[in-house]
């Protein structure tokens, strides 16, 4: 999602100048003191515009704390696409169903397939482009596609 806005898809929302990035892990250091808790500590600044600056400006109560065993970009990654993938299964159920995944070389495309076949699709299918992609959707539980 943060290469978007740089191709001027969102042109439409994204006055200019602007700093790209929508996601990223930072570390706290200014909070109120209702949040002071957060002083120092790495968080998720969910709603954060600009992650690609040294600095951002994000609301105390979108500021998600980040446990230290997880990688940043784990947990930067672990955002917006997941948060999707998971409303588009809550929306449509793949239960009994058989799933097509396109760009299923993607961790977001493993992701959403190994969360399918935990909701009961019936079988879950990767459409992919290298031989490394299929032995890694394999190991999934997720039948590749060439």
């Amino acid at each position: 999602s943060d290469l978007i806005p740089i191709t001027g898809a969102y042109r439409h929302r994204t006055p200019l100048p602007a700093v790209a990035g929508y996601e990223g892990v930072g570390i706290v250091t200014d909070a109120p003191a209702s949040f002071a808790h957060l002083l120092g500590k790495r968080v998720l600044p969910l709603r954060g515009q600009g992650t690609w600056q040294r600095y951002v400006d994000c609301p105390a109560e979108y500021a998600i704390p980040v446990p230290d065993a997880v990688d940043a970009q784990l947990a930067a990654r672990a955002y917006i696409n997941p948060l999707a993938a998971q409303m588009m299964l809550t929306r449509y159920p793949p239960e009994g169903k058989r799933v097509l995944l396109t760009a299923a070389g993607s961790d977001c495309a493993i992701l959403l397939g190994q969360w399918a076949r935990q909701a009961g699709a019936e079988a879950v299918y990767g459409i992919h482009r290298s031989p490394v992609h299929a032995e890694r959707l394999e190991a999934m539980g997720i039948i590749p596609v060439a």
